[in-house]
């Protein structure tokens, strides 16, 4: 996806998430107003409302758990970046993506929100999740010319309603750019170690092109 441009097949999955995110950025525009607070458009409408004009049920429960979640209290914001698309350099590699949203705290931290149209489990950890939190954070030091400890993700699943909070030390951060180099140059010598597991096919858009290689 990241080195070869390989895009995700198109799913319903894929789609629903698409308006989950589009939803949630104009829902924070509206009850946040610009990067500044200032009102957007000259709307501020309630939940009842918002709720009210999304017909499609699933989407509506996504809506509805962002809603009551403590992502829309702004007061320890200074400002925030919506949808920032960023670039991730790594020893002259880059690697391009997209933060759903990131606040910049008035004590000068930065918070990394990543909203997830799925369940929350404490018995098994997502280190994919993860790792996307570590790409932000180690791309927004370098941009924000931050240290590691000023800079944390939030990942709310909209499944079930869970927010998590994810801070990373320096040496973590640095232990996973040091794998994803290694990644892309195996990649890049069309070296491809494919070590598939019983949940890849649940968890991988990508599942069907390692079946083949293999």
């Amino acid at each position: 996806k990241y080195i070869y441009k390989i895009p995700e097949p198109e799913t319903e999955r894929l789609r629903l998430g698409e308006r989950v995110h589009k939803c949630i950025e104009y829902i924070t525009m509206v009850k946040r107003g610009d990067l500044m607070g200032k009102p957007f458009l000259g709307k501020n409408i309630g939940e009842d409302e918002i709720l009210e004009k999304i017909k499609d049920e699933e989407l509506k429960k996504y809506i509805e758990t962002f809603l009551n979640s403590n992502l829309l209290k702004f007061n320890d914001i200074e400002f925030l970046l919506l949808e920032q698309l960023f670039y991730w350099k790594l020893s002259g590699y880059f690697i391009t993506g997209k933060i759903d949203r990131m606040d910049m705290l008035k004590d000068g931290k930065i918070r990394i929100i990543d909203y997830k149209v799925s369940n929350y489990s404490v018995k098994r950890k997502n280190v994919q999740h993860e790792n996307q939190l570590k790409s932000y954070i180690s791309s927004a030091c370098e941009i924000y010319k931050k240290s590691t400890s000023d800079i944390y993700g939030c990942l709310l699943y909209l499944g079930n309603s869970k927010e998590i909070e994810l801070s990373f030390k320096d040496e973590q951060i640095k232990e996973f750019e040091a794998l994803v180099l290694d990644i892309i140059k195996k990649i890049n010598k069309n070296i491809f170690d494919t070590d598939m597991t019983s949940s890849c096919k649940k968890d991988c858009s990508y599942y069907d092109l390692c079946a083949y290689m293999n």
